[in-house]
Formats: C-alpha cells, structure tokens, sequence
C-alpha cells in the first residue's frame, strides 16, 4: 500500500514537472530562443540562453558559434573569439564559423590572424562571397591595395548583388585612384541599395577625404555636385579636400558657391577664411570669419 502511494506520488510529480521541463529545455528549442532574442538585439538574454543549451549539448559546434555572435554584439571580444574558435574545433568544415572568427580578429586588430580565418573559409567555400569581401576589407587594413581589390572583385562576381563588396571596391579603387571604374562601381553599389546610400557621393567622399585619399575625395564631391549642383554640402566638400592639397585659388572658388547656396551655414565661412588666411589676405579672412561668426550667434 505504501509503495503504491509512493508511485503514484512519483507518478503526480513527473507529470507535473517533465513536460514542461522538456518544453524548456530541448536544445532546439532553447537554440531558436537564442535566435530570436539576437535578432531582437537582446544580445545578453541570447547570451544566457546559448549557455544553458550548451549545459545539455557542450559538443555542439552551432551553439558556440551563435555564443559567439552574442557576444560579439556585446563587444566581448576575448570570450566570442574563443567561442569560434570552440566551433571550428568541433566542426572544422564549418565556413561560417572561420568568417565570424575573422571578423573578431579583424576588430581586434589581429589582421594576420583574421586572413588566416578567412582564407580558411574559403578553402572550404570557394563561393563564399562574404568570405572575400571580408578578406578584401582586412588586407585594404593593411594597405595591401591590390590584394584587397582582388578579393573585392571576387565578391562582386559570386555574388552581384552585395551592394557592401560594391562599395568596398569602388573605395579602394578612388585609394588607387582608379576614378573611372570607381565612380561606375560606386553607382552600382547605389543602384542595388538606394536606401542605404542616402547622400551618395557625398558621403563617399567625406569617407576619403577622412582617409585623406584627397584626390578621390575630390573627384567624389565634384560627382556629388554634377548630380546636385545646388546642394551647398558637396561644395563645402571639395573646398575642404582642395584646401588640404594646397589648391587655394580653387578651395575658395568651392567656398564661395557653398555661401551662395547657404549663406546662413558657418562653416563654409570659416574655410574661406582659412584659406585667404592662408593667402595672407586677412582683410578678407578677417571678414570670412566674422561672417560664418554671426551665424553661430543666431
């Protein structure tokens, strides 16, 4: 009678408990949770639940290699790096997983580390076109020009419509000052993703100018203004990229049209009185800065 009681205690306890533990915890269903919360960008709840699958499955290569997204999100870098390299370990076919791992070294700076990664993926997928866009960006890092534009190439011909291995390459093409080809491959970047190139060549050119590639910078803002010429932006552009070439006479004529198309923006002002400063004509400098003055006082 007791041991009866007893089972049938046990038997109470198992149904109420087992099915909704195994509801919670197949590794299945605990990986598409973790997928879900990284989509979401609930990065550190992702986090927790790839580790409370890898608890029941710790040989599963897929859960350490969406660890290691998660906290790579978070910026932890040493802990997502030793979750690839956890991955490929287990699954050392794994493409996606030597990309992933890449791009954490890249990001850490150990370039050499990341091409190694890369060229690995693309051993074991010689189509992977992410794998040799990513390689092109690391070796551009390393001012290896040629190779990165090689390794942009690829990724445009795998995969045609990556509109981030278009732009990379129409990048590096205005750094070896290809502006023919760039100016094309850039366009090609904004024909595929519109959205995602909101100030076109501006932005491009900003990008260079930065970079100090001034001589793509320069040809980016005039094909800014081509497209645009009554946007004072890309004018200010180019006289800033001008004047950093020493190309006075012309950094002003570019100042000039950006006040005349926005007399009320500073800092065309005040790069027009750089550069006659720099002409040591300080009466007009003198007036140029208090002109652009004024309108940080409004």
């Amino acid at each position: 009678m007791v041991n009866r009681m007893l089972l049938a205690l046990v038997l109470m306890v198992s149904l109420v408990f087992a099915p909704q533990g195994v509801r919670a915890e197949t590794v299945e269903q605990l990986l598409e949770q973790g997928r879900v919360a990284y989509d979401e960008e609930r990065e550190e709840e992702a986090e927790a639940i790839f580790r409370r699958a890898l608890e029941l499955e710790p040989e599963n290569a897929v859960l350490y290699q969406n660890l290691g997204l998660a906290l790579s999100a978070q910026r932890k870098r040493e802990e997502a790096i030793a979750a690839f390299q956890r991955a490929v370990e287990l699954d050392p076919n794994n493409a996606r997983a030597y990309v992933n791992l890449g791009d954490v070294l890249d990001d850490q700076e150990r370039r050499e580390d990341a091409i190694i990664a890369y060229e690995r993926a693309i051993e074991l997928d010689p189509s992977y076109a992410t794998a040799h866009n990513n390689l092109g960006f690391t070796l551009q890092g390393q001012g290896k020009l040629e190779d990165a534009i090689a390794a942009y190439r690829r990724a445009t011909e795998l995969d045609p419509n990556d509109w981030g291995a278009h732009f990379n390459l129409a990048v590096s093409l205005y750094e070896q000052g290809n502006m023919e080809e760039a100016n094309v491959t850039y366009q090609r970047s904004i024909e595929i993703a519109p959205e995602a190139h909101r100030c076109e060549y501006e932005c491009i050119g900003n990008l260079l100018y930065n970079k100090k590639i001034l001589e793509g910078a320069v040809a980016a803002y005039q094909r800014a203004i081509e497209i645009n010429p009554d946007w004072a932006i890309p004018h200010f552009g180019l006289g800033n990229a001008l004047y950093s070439q020493g190309k006075l006479e012309e950094a002003i004529v570019a100042y000039q049209r950006a006040i005349e198309l926005d007399p009320d923006w500073a800092n065309p002002h005040g790069g027009l009185g750089l550069a006659l400063h720099y002409q040591k004509n300080l009466e007009g400098a003198i007036t140029a800065y208090q002109q652009g003055a004024s309108q940080f006082g409004e």
